[in-house]
């Protein structure tokens, strides 16, 4: 009875009563004489047309036909129909199979039990760490902590739907977070921006009851400038409303109401650090770090704060595509619907003056810098670069905004002269020798902590094969799938450096690529990556509608032919999707270890995607892109991408580089780690870790090795660690059990090296014997 209560009974009855209506089965209930007669009638036209004209037609002849026919007449269309009757009784069951289906145990990452021990103990620090490693300054504040969440408390970032969070009850659709927060005194007649990691789907955000922004889109940063608003020395009131429906409008990866097999439990409102900061009145808004071998470019967006303007009050994070006009005095920005980065048209409020960055030049700055802080009055920028062998280097030049936003400072460290009077040798980032150089950046009173990484990622033709080049040689891209799924937190472990140890438990079984799966990760994560030398094939967040048998069954039966550019729905969905995707890639440029994007991940609300292609090379040509990573390809890519389950076989020969962007998936399920009470969900099923072992050191050996010398350039096994329904991963899903021979995965990156020297060496020496 644990799994049928009244809880059950409903879903059940639920069940039957949609699917009824679905295959138009009317089912009448007639009472009388203490008898209960059944009408059940399968309307002609229903079947195939379920129009609400056609239901309500239905309704009228089952009522019609009660009132003409005696009882004993439903009786013989009852013995005649009898198999009818089996219809909604298997509704039932399968409602309530979906219930227990949904049943899971619970299940924490040693993280989460540890930051459980300290809620329990008292302490309701979590996230405590800065949350945007890239650009760190001096005074800032943790929002995260204890909220207020529709009448009762939650602990931010967890999402209500995830366990650290301590919210209990159904989520429904809109949620009010409340908290009060007081600023310290060396904030003090400085401009205060309030930041926000991520918040699904559409926030607005209050302080003071006064109306600051609206923001549309759940994965990417964003930031408010609530200095008017804001009371010095006295508590202040933050309200933040958030409406999540799962549009699939917006963005929303493998988030599922009911989920089940590769679709998970959904997540709403506020899901990343919530944080504020203290800057001057002209502060640097955005850093555009741009690598390669010999030195960096750096570009800077300076925001400013004029005579009673503020300028770019509510802005997506790192991106300077959105428009945003000024607020005057006490008024601060009103934001209006999301454009993709979320942002769009501030209300202006200073008479017939709009302040405002303009419109995105595909590099992430915007064209010019309105208003009266002069785009054409130079600044000085300063940098200083702490080399690999401890000297410290300043870099200083002055130029107009318009030009440090445009094409920034050139800040070459080939051949700087040392302390001993020699040249100085710069030191690049790669997998096995991930070399950060540290970098303050001052303008102004504002300065701000940072670090850079010199590396390039290219595709060169090498004896005739196209291959993917890191720092100038061939690289194989030895990937696992990492969907940034945590059972304590959903979409966020119990503590930052749980990432850092999902990064360091790949690097120990030789893995050097985490292709992150539709889901943009908070700063932190890509922090590590760059720390750790691991390299990132990130995913855009995929949007639209998802159909099994058309993004699904039929290419897996060889159907991958399709015309992309008769498909994608509405054009608000996808004008979102495209203004989301610029913004990822501004977001994210600055970080040396993504290399590669992918756009679309089988077919799902794909479209036109030879022009995104070009549309995110116009943003961003420093990485290779997979446009339709699967199948439905295009003509347009860096890779050809296949995705191979259930089987090994011969990999084709291909012009562009080939990577199997998914492969493998073989679950191995361990009864005390599994979460889902029932079934599970894998490519293939194994008993033990030695088989699961077996199985991936063959699948290397049959498929991957033999193709490496025609050109393959990676290979992404499916997956990091299970996933909820999902048990096909190294780890469990709690990181609490390697399920595979961390040894023998080990020698698959070493044999894989050592094919890839083979092959090189081999294509030179038969090229010299021509």
């Amino acid at each position: 009875m644990e799994y049928f209560g009244c809880h059950g009974i409903r879903k059940s009855c639920g069940t039957f009563l949609h699917y009824g209506h679905k295959y138009g089965i009317m089912t009448l209930f007639k009472a009388g004489s203490g008898r209960m007669a059944i009408y059940t009638m399968i309307a002609e036209q229903s079947w195939y047309n379920k129009t609400l004209h056609d239901s309500y037609s239905m309704r009228a002849r089952a009522e019609q036909l009660c009132l003409e026919k005696p009882f004993g007449s439903r009786r013989s269309v009852m013995k005649k129909k009898w198999w009818l009757g089996l219809i909604p009784a298997g509704a039932a069951l399968f409602g309530g199979y979906r219930y227990m289906r949904n049943r899971h145990y619970t299940l924490m990452s040693d993280a989460g039990e540890q930051t459980l021990s300290q809620r329990e103990k008292g302490n309701s620090a979590v996230w405590k760490e800065y949350p945007r490693p890239q650009m760190k300054r001096q005074d800032w504040i943790n929002l995260n902590g204890v909220w207020e969440c529709n009448g009762q408390k939650i602990m931010v970032p967890f999402p209500p739907q995830s366990a650290l969070s301590g919210y209990h009850g159904h989520v429904g659709e809109r949620l009010m977070y409340r908290r009060s927060f007081t600023l310290p005194e060396q904030f003090e007649g400085k401009r205060i921006l309030l930041h926000f990691g991520a918040v699904d789907q559409i926030a607005e955000v209050s302080v003071n009851g006064q109306f600051l922004a609206k923001h549309e889109g759940g994965y990417l940063a964003w930031t408010v400038d609530m200095t008017e608003a804001v009371r010095s020395g006295q508590k202040n009131e933050l309200c933040v409303t958030v409406t999540d429906a799962l549009s699939h409008d917006y963005p929303y990866g493998k988030q599922r109401k009911k989920r089940g097999g590769m679709w998970y439990t959904p997540v709403s409102g506020i899901w990343q650090s919530v944080w504020a900061e203290a800057v001057p009145d002209e502060y640097i808004r955005f850093m555009h770090i741009t690598p390669d071998l010999k030195g960096i470019n750096l570009k800077l967006e300076l925001a400013a704060h004029d005579g009673g303007r503020t300028q770019n009050a509510a802005l997506s994070d790192g991106s300077g595509m959105s428009d945003a006009a000024a607020g005057n005095g006490s008024r601060t920005a009103d934001v209006a619907a999301g454009n993709g980065s979320g942002i769009v048209d501030a209300a202006a409020g200073n008479g017939s003056k709009t302040a405002g960055a303009a419109a995105g030049n595909g590099s992430g700055t915007p064209d010019a810098l309105a208003g009266d802080s002069g785009a054409d009055c130079p600044v000085t920028v300063t940098v200083r670069v702490t080399l690999s062998n401890g000297t410290v280097r300043v870099f200083r030049d002055c130029m107009d905004r318009q030009t440090l936003a445009q094409k920034g400072m050139r800040i070459e460290l080939a051949g700087v002269a040392c302390a001993d009077s020699s040249a100085y040798s710069p030191r690049l980032w790669s997998p096995d020798s991930p070399h950060l150089y540290p970098m303050s950046v001052t303008v102004g009173d504002d300065t701000v902590e940072s670090y850079f990484a010199l590396r390039k990622i290219e595709i060169r033709e090498i004896e005739g094969v196209q291959r993917v080049c890191l720092n100038g040689e061939p690289v194989f891209l030895h990937g696992v799938l990492d969907q940034g799924y945590y059972p304590e937190g959903i979409y966020l472990p119990g503590e930052e450096r749980e990432y850092e140890r999902d990064i360091l438990r790949m690097k120990e079984l030789g893995i050097n690529m985490l292709r992150k799966h539709i889901k943009v990760e908070p700063e932190c994560f890509y922090y590590y990556c760059d720390v750790h030398g691991m390299l990132v094939m990130q995913d855009m967040v995929n949007s639209g509608h998802y159909s099994f048998v058309r993004d699904t069954a039929l290419p897996m039966l060889g159907m991958v032919k399709t015309d992309d550019r008769k498909r994608g729905g509405s054009l608000r969905r996808r004008q979102f999707f495209e203004q989301h995707m610029k913004d990822t890639l501004a977001q994210l440029y600055s970080h040396p270890c993504i290399i590669a994007y992918t756009i679309f991940n089988e077919g799902w609300g794909q479209f036109e995607s030879d022009r995104m292609y070009e549309t995110a090379r116009s943003v961003d040509d420093t990485r290779l892109y997979d446009s339709t990573s699967g199948w439905f390809w295009q003509t347009k890519s860096d890779f050809a991408s296949r995705h191979i389950y259930f089987k090994t076989m011969k990999l084709p020969k291909t012009k562009r580089p080939l990577i199997v962007s998914e492969c493998g998936g073989y679950a191995y399920t361990l009864p005390d780690h599994r979460y889902s009470r029932i079934g599970h969900y894998g490519y293939g099923e194994c008993q033990s870790r030695e088989e699961l072992t077996k199985r991936i050191v063959l699948m290397y050996e049959k498929m991957i090795y033999p193709a490496i010398a025609d050109g393959a350039c990676g290979c992404v096994y499916t997956q990091l660690s299970d996933v909820e329904d999902e048990t096909n991963g190294f780890y469990t899903y709690d990181r609490k059990v390697l399920k595979v021979d961390a040894g023998q995965i080990r020698q698959i990156a070493d044999k894989l090296k050592e094919v890839l020297r083979q092959s090189l060496t081999e294509s030179l020496s038969f090229d010299r014997k021509l």
